[in-house]
């Protein structure tokens, strides 16, 4: 049984093999949603299986009529045999009569088995379904009646002479061997007709009991091809949905292989079923192309990234050399004012000389208005180097706004980077776990510490910003010493001038001299003071963009080490 089993089952699995997507049945299949298909496998299944179960309830149906009819035949057969018993019966009665010499027990005997017989041949004419049978029946009945008359009208009168009884109707011979033989022949005769009979219910049965074989070998057979139809039909159904599902469900997983393994230039899923599979390979395809698009968009992002990395690190350069040009600036700005400082020391020195040498006043006094010139230009070079100072301060300024600008740009970028990583995060979590997820998260870090690099150089730019302004705040301080300064200087020539005509209030001017040279060297110190200040944010700004250039430099290798992630996948 399991070897026809399995040859069957291999039979059904290569018919189903030959059922291919072409055919009008194969399309019509492919077509259907996967319920209906489940359904409709289903319901052919169990359609079978009734079909079978209602084949099967006809031919039992059969058989339960079959075991009716033998039950029936094997009644007739025993009322047959009760009939040819209560046949014999009333023989016995009769010779009871004749040896025993007991009538009324004969009679009463005799008359019970004829209502017994009675009994049978009305039973027996309800099964008559022949002319046969209804032949015979009368041929009993009739001989019954002829039994009965021997017994009545020929025993009984010869019993009741012979034991004294004169009977003036009767006229026959007063011998209980004419009816006795009599009886005997009818009793032969009513025996050979219900044998008769008991081979018609015999060969009934017989053919009842035939057909019912024949209905229980038919009902066995069509329960066997109801089980095999049923089998034949599952497995059918179980190949068309294989080819169907189990085919498309490898297409599904060879494509999400190609796609862990990075070759998005997989060919997309071609898959008609317009079913749910349709709809999963379709979101496969929406899948591959966002992630495509989120890697070109990364790409570009990081080649974006690169690019601000190299133009604010060769900015960060500009800053810095352009900070040492400052800073050689400044320090010849403060030798300057250092030799402004030891000059007005001199001149001052020189006016507490004046007192002791009038004598040799006219040529002090041109040695002090030649002084003065050469001071007032040394003070014009000074305010000059100091509003070129003010300039490059403000340069420095347009730098940091440059830098600051490319901050929140890099900031921006670094945003977007996060949102697009979030969505790759929101795709990863639609779909199994791969490297293309552990790549969208590391690419968060990535946007992260480029955000909060972005952030640091805003910092920096601020800072950067703030110690300019501080600069130009003292630069302007300076400019105005030194304007004040040029204005004493003019007039202390102005005085040395006047001087040389009134020479007599030489003593006077001297100490207002003096006085204006104090103030002047004063001026001077705060200016060398202030250029040390400006040389200290300078080196402090040397060194902010420094960190920028470093800070840049780990910005390109972050995005270059984002490309080669990105290069990982094949788009």
């Amino acid at each position: 049984m399991n070897k026809f089993i399995k040859v069957i089952k291999n039979k059904i699995l290569s018919f189903g093999n030959k059922i291919k997507a072409n055919n009008i049945l194969g399309k019509k299949f492919n077509n259907l949603k996967f319920k209906t298909k489940l359904f409709l496998g289903f319901g052919a299944v169990i359609l079978v299986f009734l079909l079978g179960s209602g084949v099967n309830i006809l031919f039992l149906n059969n058989i339960n009529n079959s075991v009716e009819n033998l039950e029936v035949a094997g009644d007739n057969m025993h009322y047959i045999l009760k009939l040819a018993t209560i046949v014999r019966g009333k023989y016995i009665d009769a010779i009871d009569l004749v040896d025993n010499n007991r009538k009324a027990k004969a009679v009463r005997h005799f008359n019970n088995h004829e209502k017994e017989f009675q009994k049978v041949i009305d039973h027996l004419k309800n099964q008559v379904k022949n002319k046969d049978i209804e032949f015979l029946l009368e041929e009993l009945i009739s001989l019954n009646q002829t039994y009965n008359d021997i017994f009545n009208k020929q025993l009984i009168p010869v019993w009741r002479i012979k034991n004294g009884e004169k009977l003036s109707n009767y006229s026959g011979i007063v011998n209980y061997r004419v009816p006795m033989v009599a009886l005997v022949n009818t009793r032969d005769d009513m025996i050979q007709a219900s044998n008769s009979l008991n081979r018609i219910f015999v060969e009934e049965r017989e053919s009842f009991l035939n057909i019912f074989n024949q209905n229980l070998g038919l009902t066995g057979r069509s329960f066997m091809i109801s089980i095999i139809s049923t089998i034949i039909m599952s497995l059918v159904i179980i190949r068309l949905l294989e080819n169907n599902l189990v085919n498309t469900l490898e297409k599904l997983a060879n494509y999400s292989r190609e796609i862990a393994s990075g070759n998005l230039k997989v060919e997309k899923l071609k898959i008609r079923t317009d079913d749910q599979i349709e709809d999963l390979a379709r979101s496969f395809n929406i899948m591959v192309d966002n992630l495509c698009e989120l890697l070109s968009n990364i790409s570009n992002a990081s080649n974006e990234v690169t690019g601000f990395s190299q133009e604010l690190s060769s900015l960060s350069i500009e800053v810095d050399a352009t900070i040492n040009s400052a800073s050689s600036i400044i320090d010849d700005m403060s030798e300057g004012v250092d030799q402004l400082a030891v000059n007005s020391q001199e001149v001052m020195d020189f006016s507490y000389e004046v007192v002791n040498i009038t004598q040799e006043g006219h040529t002090k006094i041109r040695s002090s208005v030649d002084q003065m010139i050469k001071i007032e230009e040394t003070v014009e070079n000074v305010a000059e180097v100091v509003g070129e100072f003010s300039k490059q301060s403000e340069e420095i300024g347009k730098i940091t706004e440059l830098i600051d600008r490319i901050a929140d740009q890099t900031n921006l970028l670094a945003l977007n980077a996060s949102i697009e990583a979030a969505r790759a995060g929101f795709i990863r979590s639609g779909s199994r776990e791969s490297s293309r997820g552990e790549a969208g998260s590391g690419f968060a870090v990535v946007a992260e510490e480029i955000r909060n690099l972005a952030k640091e150089t805003s910092n920096a730019t601020n800072n950067i910003d703030s110690l300019i302004r501080e600069i130009q705040s003292k630069s302007k301080e300076a400019i105005k010493a030194i304007t004040t300064g040029k204005k004493e200087s003019q007039a202390g020539e102005r005085i040395i001038k006047e001087a040389g005509e009134a020479f007599k209030l030489v003593n006077n001017a001297i100490d207002d001299t003096v006085t204006h040279i104090e103030e002047t060297t004063a001026s001077t110190e705060e200016l060398a003071a202030g250029s040390q200040q400006v040389l200290e944010v300078t080196d402090e700004v040397k060194s902010i963009s420094q960190q920028v250039t470093k800070e840049s430099e780990k910005l390109s290798m972050m995005a270059e080490n984002l490309n080669n992630l990105v290069q990982n996948f094949n788009l």
